[in-house]
């Protein structure tokens, strides 16, 4: 069961509503009105870089429209950009995966200067620690003079563990 907020919303709506183009994953709306401009892009950009689309009232994000449009249903799971590109919303970078296969697509943590699945630990021979999460348990996978090691080890384990089924 998913605790995923469930919207009201339908593809019959948003054919009355918007210009729809999958291969672009572009949305455009049909009918101009206070703040909406034709020819370019409905919504608008947030602050975690996706597009946002507000009817009524309801604010939405674009790539979980485009989902709709082109497939008759709202996402159950999680979208990933398959690019990683937030603005990418082209339906053919689009797929819907668990939590745990949306953050297997991702590289460096924001705000951190070593890759994904390496930490540092000053007072040791070996410095940096590769480790992984499988099923939100850390897998301890050792330690490394450099971060390149530490990393490569970490792109092992995670080519091994982390498959996403198309």
């Amino acid at each position: 069961m998913s605790n995923k907020k469930q919207f009201s919303i339908s593809k019959e709506l948003l054919e009355r509503l918007f210009f729809i183009d999958l291969e672009q994953g572009s949305i455009q709306w049909r009918e101009p009105k206070q703040g909406r401009q034709l020819n370019k892009e409905a919504g608008s950009i947030n602050n975690c870089g996706y597009r946002v689309i507000r009817i009524d009232g309801t604010q939405y994000v674009a790539h979980h429209l485009i989902w709709l449009y082109a497939t008759g249903k709202y996402p159950i799971k999680d979208l990933d950009h398959i690019d990683r590109n937030r603005s990418n919303n082209k339906i053919s970078n689009l797929r819907e995966v668990t939590r745990q296969e949306q953050n297997f697509n991702t590289t460096v943590k924001q705000g951190k200067s070593l890759p994904i699945g390496v930490t540092f630990r000053s007072e040791r021979k070996k410095p940096y620690h590769a480790h992984i999460r499988i099923s939100n348990k850390l897998i301890y996978l050792g330690c490394y003079k450099t971060i390149k090691e530490a990393h490569n080890t970490y792109l092992k384990a995670k080519e091994q563990y982390h498959k996403i089924v198309a």
